[in-house]
């Protein structure tokens, strides 16, 4: 989190695309650590597609959601990129 701090002065709003291999531990979560570090600082954390295996996914979207980061919708006309989210507070 420093090093994009330091590196982007000013840093207000940081887009993440993630895509994990299938071969991932779904506790391997290291961006979710630098998600919360830098949502700390007051950098505004989105994630634009998550891309996983269906029992990777709902973990990896809480985790990102409790590291204070914003995972973002599909829209309806998109090609599914996501797996659907069963958690109550996202139907």
């Amino acid at each position: 989190a420093d090093a994009f701090l330091v590196k982007f002065p000013g840093l207000a709003v940081l887009q993440l695309d993630l895509s994990l291999r299938s071969n991932a531990a779904a506790t391997d979560v290291p961006f979710a650590d630098v998600a919360r570090r830098l949502a700390q600082r007051g950098v505004c954390v989105e994630v634009t597609r998550l891309r996983c295996r269906a029992v990777q996914y709902e973990f990896l979207r809480a985790a990102l959601d409790n590291a204070g980061a914003a995972v973002n919708q599909m829209c309806e006309d998109e090609p599914p990129a996501v797996y659907a989210f069963s958690h109550p507070k996202y139907a």
